[in-house]
């Protein structure tokens, strides 16, 4: 039966070759096509009931697909008006990102952090930085009464360091654009992420610091679109050197 074959393959070895050649020109111009889909919602094991209750009741409880983004001073503490600054520019950066739940976006200069205090009227309740300060408006007093007031308000270990060296903004994604209605490219905001907030505020002793599942992706499918040229053609070539001295022909 071997023999058989050789016999067909080796006196046929043009048109084998031929329909070989034919079906790496095919299959290779399909690979072209290939694209990276990432979802988050593909990666959760939809089959579990703890993912199902999630499911239900995701539009009123927030937490899962988040972007967390620290913005970490390495030459001094955030009580500075350069940094508050630079932190509300970061906060509105993020507002207007592709994907963003804009009413779950969190930092200090956001109107949903807010301070509960107890008084002998009642319940006072405030931002923890009021809609009417801006922040060319951050002078000593201001920004003492902000360090204050996070103090007071259990916002240490939350939005602010234990040793108020970094800020931190939160919010989270949907599956679909807003602005557009089609679903979420993962990979785009990633680099957006990366051009638009890194980019942008890393400088002057000012570290930034992004996790998220969208910058988790775009980081695999920029390594993937760099190394996989790089491992097939070395996988090629071995495997042509490979035959070439075990046949000697």
């Amino acid at each position: 039966m071997i023999r058989f074959l050789e016999t067909i393959f080796f006196r046929g070895r043009v048109l084998v070759l031929a329909v070989i050649a034919i079906a790496t020109i095919f299959l290779g111009f399909e690979a072209t096509k290939l694209r990276m889909d990432a979802g988050f919602y593909k990666s959760l094991p939809t089959d579990h009931p703890y993912i199902d209750t999630f499911l239900e009741y995701q539009d009123r409880l927030f937490g899962a697909n988040r972007v967390i983004i620290v913005l970490d001073n390495t030459k001094g503490d955030i009580w500075n008006k350069e940094f508050l600054k630079t932190l509300d520019e970061a906060t509105k950066a993020i507002f207007y990102l592709p994907g963003v739940d804009r009413r779950t976006v969190t930092s200090l200069w956001t109107p949903n952090t807010r301070i509960l205090e107890i008084t002998e009227d009642g319940i006072n309740a405030r931002d923890i930085i009021p809609g009417t300060l801006t922040p060319d408006e951050m002078n000593g007093a201001a920004i003492k009464q902000l360090r204050n007031d996070v103090l007071k308000g259990n916002i240490v270990g939350r939005l602010v360091s234990n040793d108020f060296t970094s800020s931190m903004i939160v919010t989270e994604l949907l599956e679909n654009d807003p602005a557009t209605q089609e679903k979420l490219d993962y990979i785009a905001l990633g680099e957006k992420l990366e051009q638009e907030i890194r980019g942008k505020f890393e400088k002057d002793g000012l570290k930034v610091h992004i996790i998220s599942f969208a910058k988790n992706i775009s980081n695999i499918a920029k390594g993937g679109s760099e190394s996989a040229p790089l491992f097939s053609g070395g996988a090629f070539i071995l495997t042509v050197l490979a035959v070439y001295f075990y046949c000697r022909n």
